[in-house]
């Protein structure tokens, strides 16, 4: 899934909409454009979590198989665990 890859845009979109609470980001993040790309997606992969977004969090792990994203998909299991 290229919006976890490049988070940016849909972490502006969930920030926005409320589905992101701005208080769980960093105080030194004083705009969404500072928030670290890794906090972006593992604030996006609990979105997915706790939103029951199955279809979104399958279809991440089975592009990311081929190991294009590996990062990604470390980040994404890591979250996983946490949330388990």
């Amino acid at each position: 899934m290229s919006a976890l890859v490049e988070p940016q845009e849909l972490f502006q979109l969930c920030l926005l909409s409320g589905l992101i609470d701005s208080s769980v980001i960093s105080e030194s993040a004083s705009s969404f454009s500072l928030v670290p790309i890794s906090q972006q997606r593992s604030l996006l992969l609990t979105v997915a979590l706790e939103n029951h977004l199955v279809s979104m969090l399958t279809g991440c792990v089975i592009n990311w198989k081929d190991g294009k994203s590996h990062v990604v998909l470390v980040e994404f299991i890591k979250q996983c665990r946490r949330l388990l």
